[in-house]
């Protein structure tokens, strides 16, 4: 694993007598998005602290670039940009002046902040309101202009704790894709937390998911729904058929492990694979069924993630 970005093993991390990080492992590919996903006191936002080196006396290792957050934080946050959980912005001073004071703290050069705030604030439609207090922004420029705090050093790796906090879709639709020519176009190496898996879903390469302090999972969706087990499904619409011959067809078909029956005259088969469509169409028909709708369903990440948190609760 000397090319990963980011590495972690057995990651542990306690507030007081509370353990709220129970043995974290995974690691992170150069040019990746990954997402820690998860619910709010997952603990993923202790993850992203620790390894940006704001939180110390953890057990297990972790390295971001090959550097020790315990020992080398400060050379760490040098090369990353980081959006928290809460915009963590001055309210008194206009986007501007956040912007110079924290580009000022980054040792970025005067023309290089004002080239990329300019194109950020423009990116973002805050010019207009770039010489307002911060204090009079809604939650949801506010959360625009944390976005371009995070960008102004062009980072090698970003942090995003919440990325879509507050946004209107428009603004959400514009991080995402913003997300995506970072890492696809500029080769940019990005870590997200959410819970908010809707938006997460078909944004990230790799996840791991964590449910109280435990990674349940870690890998690619289709990993995540084969650890989940979740299945795939097929939904067909048949009708002049007892529901009994229908529901015999898990004992009839291979790769067909279960029937549901669903609304409107549609039954729910769980597959072991789209090839397992065509030979129960067959015997449905065969058996004088007559068949209005076939329509294959893959498992949301929101259904892989609650299949992964009952498997913890057992």
């Amino acid at each position: 694993m000397e090319n990963e970005i980011i590495v972690c093993e057995q990651l542990a991390y306690s507030y007081t007598d509370e353990p709220v990080l129970k043995g974290l492992s995974f690691f992170v590919h150069p040019g990746e998005i990954f997402a820690l996903l998860g619910h709010n006191g997952a603990g993923k936002t202790t993850t992203i602290r620790i390894l940006s080196g704001l939180l110390h006396g953890f057990s297990g290792s972790a390295s971001v670039f090959g550097l020790r957050p315990q020992r080398d934080g400060a050379r760490i946050r040098k090369k990353v940009g980081v959006l928290t959980e809460t915009p963590a912005l001055y309210g008194r001073l206009t986007a501007w002046q956040n912007l110079r004071f924290f580009g000022t703290m980054m040792d970025i050069s005067s023309q290089e902040l004002q080239r990329q705030a300019q194109n950020y604030l423009d990116m973002f439609d805050l010019v207009r309101v770039a010489d307002q207090r911060v204090e009079t922004y809604s939650k949801g420029m506010m959360q625009r202009l944390a976005v371009v705090r995070a960008l102004l050093s062009q980072p090698q790796l970003l942090f995003l704790d919440e990325p879509y906090a507050g946004l209107d879709p428009e603004s959400a639709k514009l991080v995402r894709e913003l997300i995506v020519h970072i890492s696809r176009v500029e080769g940019g190496t990005i870590v997200i937390c959410s819970h908010r898996l809707a938006e997460m879903e078909g944004l990230f390469d790799r996840a791991a998911i964590i449910f109280q302090g435990c990674m349940t999972s870690c890998g690619s969706l289709n990993e995540l729904r084969a650890d989940a087990m979740a299945g795939n499904h097929v939904s067909i619409q048949v009708q002049g058929l007892q529901k009994e011959v229908v529901f015999a067809a898990s004992d009839t078909i291979a790769g067909v492990s279960g029937v549901r029956n669903e609304a409107h005259g549609s039954f729910l088969f769980q597959i072991d694979d789209t090839e397992t469509i065509a030979p129960i169409v067959s015997y449905l028909a065969q058996k004088g069924g007559r068949i209005y709708a076939v329509e294959p369903r893959i498992p949301s990440l929101e259904e892989v993630y609650l299949s992964l948190q009952k498997e913890v609760l057992k």
